[in-house]
Order: C-alpha cells, then structure tokens, then sequence
C-alpha cells in the first residue's frame, strides 16, 4: 500500500474514533501530508517527517499553515545554505509557522552551522509559542561566542542537542551572563571538555538550572574536577530556588572517567532532585563511594524508573546501600549492575536479592550479567525471584554457578511472565536443558532465550528443541557454541525447524555438528522454506552445516522462493 493510500485509510478509520488518536506519520513525500490540511473533521494530530528541497518545503509550508491535524514537525537532511538564498522560503516558511493552528514542536538535524541558527531566528519570532528542538553535529565543529548568542535568540528553545561539537570554554562564560529559562534538556556528548570546558559548562547550567529536566553528558571526559564543577554551578543554581532544589529527570553520565570524589559530587545532585526518572552513571569507578551514591538514592526512590550502573564495579557497601534505598520501590521498572561485584559478598547479594529483588513491586528488567556469581550466589537469588512478580526480562549471562542451580531456578520463575531469558556460558549441562525445555514448553510469555556457550549435548538439546516445538510464544532462539553432535543436529533440524510454530530466529552456528546432522538441518531448512514462521537461521561460516546447505541450495531450483534468511 503507498503512502497516499494508507493515510487516506487512516482518515477514514479515525473518523469513526469518539476519542482523540495520537499518530506519527513519517512520510518523505509532502504532497501525501496535504492529505492532512483538510482532515478538519478528524480528531487527530500528526506528527509529519520529511526530508524536503525547496520545492517540497514550499508545498509542505502551505499544509503547515492550514492544517488543523499537524502538531509536530521535523526537518532533516537540507541543505540550510542554499535555503537561505532562496528568496521564497523564508518569508512563506516563517508565515506558516507563526499562523500555524496546530503545529507545536519544530524539531531539526542538523550540522552546526551560523547559516542554520540565523534562519531560525528570521523564521521564529519572539512571541512564537512553537518549541523547538536541535540536534546539531560536526558541521562547523566548535560551538563559539557568535553560535550561542544567535541561539539566544530563539526564544522558544527547549531542547538543545550537541555530539561530537568542541565546545568554546570562553564562548559559554562570557555569553550566559542572564538565565536561559525556556531550555529544559541540554545534552553534549562526546565533546572531550577539559577543565575550563567544564567549568564553563558549570556556568551555563548555573543560569539554565531551574527548568532543566534533562542533562546528557556522556562520554565527555570530565573526571573528578569537571563534575565538581558541574555540580556546584547547578547546587548555586538550587539554592536560589525557593524549594532548593532542582527539576531534573534525566541524569546521563556515562563513561566519564568519575572516580570516588566525583561520585560523592553525583550523590549531593541526586539528593537536591527528587523527581529523577532515570540515572545512567555506567562505566565509571564508584570506588568507596559506593555507601554515599546508595543512601543517596533514597530521595527519588518514589521516581526512579531507570538505573544503569554497568561496569561500575560496586563492591559490597554499594550494593547494600542501592538495595535498601529502593527495596519495595513501586517505580523502579529497569536496573543493570552488569560487571559489579557481587560474588565477592554473601551479605551483599543476600541484601540484593531479599530486599530489592523480592521486595519490589515494578522491576521488569533485570541485568546482573558477568558478576560471575558461584552456587551460593545463585541460591540467594533465587530465593529473591521467588517472591518477585513483576520480572519480564532477565539477563543471568556468564555467572557459573547457574548451571549447577538451574533446575531449582526454572521453578522459581515458572510464575513469572518472562519474556527474555539470557543464560549465555552459565556452564548449563544436559540436566540443565531438560529443565529448561520444560519451562519453554509451559511458558506463555517466553519469546527470546539465549542458552548459548554452555554445555549442552545431545539430550539437552533435544529437550530444549521439544520444548520450542510446542511452545506458543518463542520467537528467537540462540544455542549457538554447544556441542550438539549429529543426534542433537537431528533434534534441532527436526523439532525446531520443522516442527516450530512461533520461531522467528534461530542461532545454531558453531554447534559441533558432524557430516550427518548438518545434512538433516540443512535438509530441514529447505523442507520447509517457503512454508514457516523462520526468517533468519545463522549458520557456521566455514564450518560443515555451511557447507552442507550449500550444497543442498544449489540442487534446488527457484531457491530465490525461500523466505527463509540464511546468515553466514
């Protein structure tokens, strides 16, 4: 169906709607867009995508202005200089902004350019109530004193978006002088600031701070001394305030060299905003600040929904600390402590999984992935899944002691609504697959199972592989780096393959098959090509099971017929 039709049927549908139906419609064509600017009878507002030349812009520009549906716009991919110097865009483009009925978000990616910010300024008046977002990158390559007060001038700014732009130290500190009250979001990432860099950020945030609800600064190399600096401008900024404290959401911070000080620096900012939603400190060193960031963690236990503490090697105090502050949370829906050290702790993984894991309410998404945890760990932890309800996804990859406590584990989970199951090098065995064939069977909900790298012979795989034919929701599978032999080739070939109802992808590259069991799952694939719910099945690149399909694909005439995806 083209673009034109299917918003013609969209139309007609949401004719018959009682209630408002919020749409994005991404479209590349403007003319399909006019389908929009008489829809007045339609109750629907449209978020319109495009990458236009002057032509276009010019047509999409008169749909802008009549529209009653359009509430959302963004522009991508032009060439901001050559519209400049077309005499015909700027007046039309910026009479449809400022009379436009429904247009209210003006999105624009974009390289950094002085031709791009001045064309703002011309198309959006003072008094426009249009909010807009720019994402701006490399192009000119450093943002200066000339690049900030022109985008002062764009009153309605609200987000504000750079990556990979040098920032000017002295650009910031002398142009910020007054408080910049309409901008809510302020991301720089990977902009490498150095000291004066990040002092003059500090400065900026000093003036912006009230009404920022989303801070990015990842991967900017700011270590110890620039996040001190970055946090003191923003506690300035707070103690002004008459709650004293700050409107944050978002707090990014990842992959910045912060040690033990800086960490301290990020518990003070947690404490002063206690409506975070969402916290992503990964890959940075916590050292002894483990207690402090934990205990700070209790302000926006009410809010948190987001914590990603990857590679931040926790040691013992931090995760007792983090655990009690959010035991029971009610928000708390995503938390990753990849990479810590929770084997190093029997109390700390106790406290883990008794008080927050049992204890919450909300948490779906659970990554403890390389904390290559031993039996007693994995005990603890399954004592905490028992009492959980609320799990969807759980990543348990490279943790050792799984495989010797597999068995009482898929007991524990069985209540659970698991859609994603990662148990990649667990060091499962064949006791292990029978176990988890069991639990695919059964489970409802289970659509993405990883058991890859693990010890999985024959008999394992043929329970796993039985277990996928007669489940109803399994839609990728991934038992790649087993040592299936031919039999358990055959199990896959026979009961995956042919048999499956629901599989979408499936990983069987590396599996140490022999001659005959890559000849009967090669056999399979072309069996049932054409005729099943398979896309893509990874392969061995050089291996025997390669070689076999091959060989089997060539003896079959009208191949390009096959639906199914072959990845080598």
């Amino acid at each position: 169906m083209d673009e034109t039709s299917y918003a013609v049927r969209m139309l007609n549908f949401a004719t018959n709607l009682r209630e408002p139906l919020d749409w994005t419609f991404v479209s590349q064509n403007a003319d399909t867009s006019n389908i929009f600017a008489d829809a007045e009878r339609v109750a629907i507002k449209v978020s319109a995508s495009i990458s236009p030349n002057i032509d276009r812009l010019l047509r999409f520009s008169e749909t802008i202005r009549s529209s009653h549906t359009i509430s959302s716009v963004r522009l991508y991919g032009m060439d901001y200089t050559e519209i400049i110097k077309e005499p015909r865009i700027i007046p039309v483009l910026a009479e449809a902004l400022r009379s436009a009925k429904s247009l209210r978000k003006l999105t624009l990616d974009a390289d950094l350019s002085s031709n791009l910010l001045n064309l703002l300024v011309k198309l959006l008046g003072p008094e426009s109530d249009i909010q807009v977002s720019l994402r701006l990158c490399r192009g000119e390559n450093k943002l200066t004193t000339q690049h900030i007060e022109i985008l002062r001038r764009i009153h309605s700014l609200c987000r504000l978006r750079v990556h990979r732009i040098r920032i000017d130290a002295a650009a910031f500190s002398d142009s910020l002088r007054d408080d910049w009250p309409g901008l809510c979001s302020l991301t720089l990432t990977d902009s490498e600031l150095d000291a004066e860099g990040a002092k003059a950020i500090g400065g900026v945030l000093e003036k912006v701070a009230p009404g920022l609800q989303t801070l990015d600064l990842s991967q900017d190399h700011l270590d110890d001394s620039g996040i001190t600096a970055i946090v003191e401008g923003l506690l300035r900024a707070y103690s002004r305030t008459e709650e004293k404290r700050g409107a944050l959401r978002k707090l990014s911070l990842p992959d910045n060299c912060i040690n033990s000080d800086g960490w301290i620096q990020v518990a003070k900012l947690v404490k002063s905003n206690p409506h975070l939603t969402r916290i992503d400190m990964s890959h940075n060193n916590i050292g002894s600040a483990g207690t402090a960031f934990g205990d700070s963690l209790q302000s926006c236990a009410a809010t948190l929904k987001k914590l990603l503490l990857t590679v931040c090697r926790l040691d013992e105090r931090a995760v007792i600390a983090v655990s009690r502050s959010l035991a029971g949370s009610c928000s708390l829906s995503i938390l990753d402590i990849a990479c810590s050290r929770l084997k190093n702790s029997a109390e700390a993984m106790r406290t883990f999984a008794q008080e927050l894991i049992a204890g919450s309410k909300s948490l779906e998404d659970l990554d403890i992935s390389r904390n290559y945890l031993d039996e007693p760990g994995i005990k603890e932890l399954v004592e905490g899944l028992m009492k959980n309800n609320s799990l969807k996804k759980v990543d348990l990859s490279y943790n050792n002691g799984v495989g010797a406590e597999i068995t009482p584990m898929i007991e524990a989970i069985l209540h659970l609504k698991l859609q994603e199951l990662n148990l990649r090098s667990c060091s499962i065995d064949d006791e292990g697959g029978k176990a988890l064939g069991k639990f695919v069977a059964l489970s409802s909900s289970l659509r993405h199972l990883d058991v890859s790298y693990n010890k999985l012979h024959t008999d394992g795989a043929k329970a796993i592989s039985v277990g996928v034919a007669q489940s109803c929701s399994l839609e990728r599978l991934r038992i790649e780096s087993n040592e299936l032999g031919d039999e358990g080739a055959r199990c896959v070939a026979e009961w995956v393959i042919r048999r499956s109802k629901t599989l979408q992808v499936l990983d069987i590259s590396t599996s140490g098959k022999g001659a005959e069991g890559a000849k009967a799952v090669a056999k399979a694939i072309m069996d049932v090509a054409g005729n099943t719910t398979l896309k893509e099945i990874y392969l061995d690149e050089d291996g025997e099971l390669g070689v076999q399909v091959l060989n089997v694909m060539e003896s079959i005439p009208n191949l390009q017929n096959s639906h199914i995806g072959l990845l080598f």
